[in-house]
């Protein structure tokens, strides 16, 4: 309920669980946009010793599949802050390797010139 931004109280809860678009809100997450408050609040839950996939799931497996869809979200928005500088990285050096091969391209094409004009 945290990461879809709902209340987390029972009554929302049920409400939520049983919409049938549930699934689909699931799947459909924007899990490379959760906000540094989200996932301070979502620590919370998944610091607690009994949030573990196994053991919820011994109690529901319906609710240790959710459990392992939270840990998984929360330990993808972890490597995103350790990725997403890397992609930046990489985007600047890719722009800077097609600025070097167009001016190499135009060194070639004026120096092809110049043979031909010799």
């Amino acid at each position: 309920m945290t990461l879809l931004r709902k209340n987390t109280d029972w009554a929302s809860v049920k409400k939520e669980l049983t919409d049938p678009k549930f699934v689909d809100k699931i799947m459909e997450f924007d899990k490379d946009n959760i906000s540094q408050n989200t996932l301070k609040a979502i620590e919370k839950y998944t610091k607690e010793e009994n949030f573990k996939p196994d053991y919820v799931e011994k109690k529901s497996f319906a609710a240790g599949c959710l459990c392992s869809w939270v840990c998984s979200i929360e330990d993808y928005s972890k490597c995103l802050k350790i990725v997403n500088p890397k992609r930046e990285q990489m985007q600047k050096a890719q722009a800077v390797v097609a600025k070097l091969k167009e001016n190499l391209q135009q060194l070639l094409d004026d120096y092809e010139v110049t043979v031909k004009l010799l």
